[in-house]
């Protein structure tokens, strides 16, 4: 990661389970306190978003960008563009 921006990103050097706590309720409460200080958390965020892709909400993991697994998922739906209206014979 040397000269990157993970090189300046709040949770550089600590305990990567602070951030991966397999998703138990309320674990992940001191790694958004990282991301809460981190000045790279946007450019965490987008790496997430794009690195996931439509990986289904029960695949991804971890905190990244300040975000749980279940809150990048839904970023992520509300960034897909909506289906195409079907034309129905009347």
């Amino acid at each position: 990661m040397t000269g990157e921006w993970q090189d300046l990103a709040a949770c550089r050097g600590h305990d990567p389970k602070i951030f991966c706590k397999d998703g138990q309720k309320g674990s992940y409460q001191l790694a958004k306190r990282f991301c809460a200080v981190c000045p790279v958390i946007g450019t965490c965020l987008e790496a997430a978003l794009s690195e996931e892709g439509a990986t289904p909400r029960n695949f991804r993991a971890c905190i990244r960008g300040g975000k749980t697994p279940e809150e990048r998922h839904d970023i992520h739906m509300g960034r897909r563009p909506a289906p195409a209206a079907r034309l129905v014979p009347a």
